[in-house]
């Protein structure tokens, strides 16, 4: 297995471990680390007071920006993706 991913929640540390397998032959793909459901609540919380808080946005350009970039990476590894 080749990739770990932590957790990357503010403020949350990691409960578990994971193991993400492919859904057509089940190989093994990467381990993530879980957080529980105290975790989880103090996600949805830090989303739901991020959301509300207009003045923290990104400008809609520097949207737009990151969606291109984003756009134009997924172009250099079509093939990779694809798979």
């Amino acid at each position: 297995m080749a990739s770990e991913f932590p957790l990357l929640l503010p403020g949350v540390r990691a409960a578990g471990q994971r193991e993400v397998c492919a859904p057509f032959d089940g190989t093994p793909l990467a381990r993530v680390e879980t957080a529980d459901a105290a975790g989880a609540s103090q996600a949805l919380a830090t989303a739901s007071a991020l959301a509300r808080d207009r003045d923290a946005w990104l400008s809609p350009a520097r949207r737009i920006e990151i969606l291109h970039g984003v756009a134009e990476r997924m172009q250099q590894c079509r093939d990779e993706l694809s798979l």
